[in-house]
């Protein structure tokens, strides 16, 4: 029974004080599919072990056209006939004397031993058997006789409820059901589908809602159908589609609903989680007072809640079984409705969703009132709604909760500041929660999170040594977040083989572990380091595994940092348009911010386009941040701005490892400037980078062409060139070798490579230098091709002048074009000449204009 220990304790302590108290009775309710009938059964067994007697029967929806017939079951009897010769005057005296032999038979059972009845699904029991099982309670309460009843919370009659009731105010013992825990769900899917669960099959589990008869449909079902895969160790779906044995088992607990409330689900079904019960009136074409008593019954069935002031099914499962129930063409006429339908659209974005719900629907005075609040703030936050979840910690802090209750919601509330991008305020509130004297371990684990989420002024590599190396058993997701921030730490010492063995343990933790574990996220900082390596395919594969997971969970926050993965890999393989525009999708994302403005840095830099570039450079200390200096202002510009990178790379050579043209560009900018002591350091670093980490190409590559700059020896150049993946990084260590063969042979080839090399990486202002480089060789590169041009109007531009025009647009000068296309003043202008002539202006405004307004003016950058 996965994730009942709980409730078993209180079984089995029931069972241990049976003895003493006589006619004690276990009241056990939950919703259907709870698991009810698996905890009487694995109670009676248990009785019996402790040497009582056992008698077990259960009501069906059918039986209560049988009276007694439960309370019959249970004594293994037939109800008879009375006999002929009796004064049945009335149907009180029939039940009279039914009460009498169902008397008898238990009384005899009793002799001599322990008896424990057992009763199930009593919500369909009929009137006369409720009321005789009280009055056998009654009349047998001086013998060794215990009871468990238990009964749906879904629907049933009323005597049901007021015999509970009744009950527990004569002193029975209440059990609930609530739905499984994450890890109990976790743990449940694994026995079924045989392996951990991947983050789609976790997902499409999360649509039971902790509810265990659907959990076991959807596995054994998915396996049924073959689309349940175990691969690597791990189950995963193959197919979004619903198992038939999924919708056969909520098509059985519909089907009592009837017609209205049928076509009432089919219709919201497409609605989405949630929906307001007035567009579900409008929907099904009537008036809300007309629907309320459907609406009423299937809420009373459970099938419904409410949530807020809109109505949503329990369990997701259900709602996707009802709509796959739809006939395909009364499906496509429903959306078809629901788009012309005023204000309706077909499955809208919830305003809540799992954690959430269930804290909407949990009272101010309920024991887990606090601890549902903290799930339904890492929830909403994590979806990226921050502002949401930090304004439901604000307003749950205003009410009398324990000390340790509010605690525990700030540390909830840094968490979500840290998702905005608020570090300093995420910092600061995570150091309040663990000065507030001792804590709960929930408050503890939450600000300890934070902190490691935060190297920067937080410690966070010390304490993740103190959470790894200390005593005593850590929160799962403490753990494995502190194995992401050694991993990172080592990274940053370039310790480049270690920090990947540690995110990998951190994955491999976060794989099978609850939703909380799972969103630390070690794979997005995993995908990173195998893009900072070049390693392509499997950071391909890393980036894709990471957004099916970040998708899964619906964790819109961290998405970003998808994008700006995806982003780094375009940027890469050279295609300058799709990383601008993954970047782009990430700029308003507090955390990635910075690393998306990084890479539209880099792609504004490799078109030429200062303008953008300067826009979106890191205004501090970065590399992105030198590269437009050395190219607006010159090396002694660059190298001062990048003085604090050359001072800390002896410590934390690990930031060369992010870029395979770091070391060398950092190289080329000190000499250039005049500064080779500066050079020495960098090519010091590289070199004990690749040397303490053998069997990265990228790294080596970086290495030989940072060393064969300083020492102007092309040789280790000529292997830099074949071990470089990065097809910039590659063209760039050709150009740097047909530098240094200017007198050789091979000086031609080499730029040639080169020039190749930064055409296909959209480098066209590097291809311009190697292009001026390859003149001063003698040899002349036409870069244009013959096209079918109009005469006039911006098609008719070559490639140059639409370069030279672009440049004009954006308020450049002739010299500044001339230093940033390598072309001479004279010629720049001569190009300005033509552009005129064929766009039929005469002032740089009048073209400006013109491009603006055909859209040539590149905007694709997003701001």
């Amino acid at each position: 029974m996965y994730g009942r220990e709980p409730e078993w304790e209180i079984v089995t302590a029931f069972l241990g004080d049976a003895g003493a108290r006589r006619g004690a009775a276990l009241l056990v309710e939950g919703a259907p599919g709870t698991g009810k009938t698996l905890l009487l059964a694995e109670a009676a067994g248990l009785a019996a072990s402790r040497g009582f007697r056992v008698a077990a029967g259960s009501a069906d929806e059918l039986g209560q056209l049988s009276p007694l017939a439960p309370l019959y079951a249970a004594v293994g009897r037939d109800p008879g006939v009375p006999p002929a010769a009796g004064p049945f005057d009335s149907p009180q005296d029939l039940r009279l004397w039914h009460l009498g032999q169902l008397r008898a038979v238990l009384e005899d059972r009793v002799a001599g031993s322990r008896l424990l009845v057992t009763l199930d699904d009593l919500h369909w029991a009929d009137p006369t058997t409720l009321m005789a099982l009280w009055a056998l309670r009654q009349q047998l309460g001086a013998l060794p006789v215990v009871w468990i009843l238990a009964r749906g919370t879904a629907g049933g009659p009323e005597t049901t409820e007021r015999l509970f009731a009744v009950l527990r105010d004569d002193g029975a013992y209440g059990l609930e059901l609530p739905p499984l825990r994450e890890d109990a769900v976790a743990a449940l899917v694994t026995e079924l589908a045989g392996a951990a669960p991947g983050p789609r099959l976790l997902g499409l589990a999360g649509g039971a809602a902790g509810n265990p008869a659907l959990l076991v449909a959807l596995v054994r079902g998915l396996r049924e159908e073959g689309t349940l895969r175990v691969s690597g160790g791990r189950a995963e779906v193959l197919s979004a589609a619903l198992p038939l044995r999924v919708r056969a088992l909520v098509a059985r607990r519909l089907d009592p609903l009837g017609a209205p409330a049928h076509r009432l689900l089919e219709t919201v079904s497409a609605l989405g989680p949630v929906f307001a019960p007035e567009d579900a009136a409008g929907l099904v074409g009537t008036s809300l007072p007309t629907l309320l008593p459907v609406l009423e019954a299937v809420l009373a069935a459970g099938v419904l809640v409410t949530v807020g002031d809109g109505l949503a099914f329990r369990h997701d499962l259900v709602r996707q079984a009802v709509a796959a129930d739809l006939l395909p063409s009364v499906r496509q006429a429903l959306h078809r409705h629901l788009r012309t339908y005023p204000g309706g659209a077909a499955e809208p974005e919830s305003p809540v969703d799992g954690a959430a719900r269930t804290f909407q629907r949990t009272a101010v005075t309920d024991p887990q009132w606090a601890e549902r609040a903290v799930r339904a703030v890492d929830e909403i936050a994590d979806t990226g709604r921050v502002d949401d979840a930090a304004g439901l910690v604000r307003a749950a802090l205003t009410r009398p909760l324990a000390a340790a209750d509010a605690v525990t919601l700030r540390g909830a509330l840094a968490g979500a500041m840290l998702l905005a991008g608020r570090a300093t305020e995420a910092v600061a509130e995570a150091e309040a929660v663990l000065a507030a004297g001792p804590l709960p371990d929930a408050a503890r684990d939450r600000a300890h999170l934070v902190l490691l989420s935060v190297p920067a002024g937080a410690g966070a590599a010390d304490l993740a040594d103190a959470v790894l190396d200390g005593p005593g058993e850590r929160d799962d997701a403490v753990v494995t977040r502190a194995l992401v921030t050694r991993a990172v730490s080592r990274w940053d010492r370039g310790r480049i083989a270690e920090a990947l063995r540690l995110v990998r343990e951190a994955v491999d933790r976060a794989r099978g572990g609850s939703i909380g574990v799972r969103r630390t996220h070690p794979r997005l900082v995993l995908a990173s380091m195998l893009v900072d390596l070049r390693c392509p395919e499997e950071a391909r594969a890393a980036v894709g595994e990471a957004r099916e997971e970040v998708e899964a969970l619906g964790s819109l926050a961290r998405a970003p940092g998808v994008a700006v993965l995806a982003a780094r890999l375009h940027l890469g393989a050279g295609r300058l348009d799709a990383a601008a525009a993954e970047a782009g999708a990430a700029l308003g994302a507090g955390t990635y911010a910075g690393a998306a403005r990084a890479v539209l840095t880099e792609v504004a830099l490799r078109r030429g386009d200062l303008r953008t570039a300067e826009r979106y450079a890191d205004p501090g200390p970065s590399l992105s941040g030198g590269w437009l200096r050395e190219v607006r202002d010159g090396p002694e510009a660059a190298v001062e701005h990048l003085a604090p990178v050359y001072d800390v790379l002896p410590e934390h050579p690990g930031l060369l490892a992010g870029d395979p043209t770091a070391a060398a560009r950092l190289v080329r900018v000190s000499l250039a400037a005049g500064d080779r002591a500066r050079a020495g350091v960098t090519v010091a670093a590289a070199e004990g980078l690749a040397r303490d980490n053998p069997g990265y190409p990228a790294l080596t590559g970086s290495a030989l062409h940072a060393r064969a700059l300083l020492d102007r020896d092309p040789e280790p150049l000529v292997a830099a060139v074949s071990l470089t993946p990065d097809g910039w990084a590659r063209a760039s260590a050709a150009e740097d070798l047909g530098a240094l063969l200017a007198i050789h042979r091979d000086a031609v080839r080499r730029l040639e490579e080169a020039l190749e090399g930064y055409g296909a990486a959209g480098a066209g202002p590097d291809a311009a230098r190697v292009r001026r480089r390859l003149r001063a060789l003698g040899v002349r590169r036409r870069h244009w091709s013959y096209a079918d041009r109009p005469v006039s109007g911006w098609e008719s531009l070559t490639g140059t002048e639409s370069a030279v025009a672009l440049l004009v647009a954006q308020g450049w000068t002739n010299p500044q074009i001339a230093g940033q296309m390598y072309l001479s003043a004279h010629t720049v202008a001569y190009h300005l000449r033509r552009v005129f002539r064929k766009l039929d202006v005469a002032s740089r405004v009048e073209l400006t204009r013109v491009a603006v307004e055909g859209g040539h003016l590149r905007a694709d950058v997003p701001g």
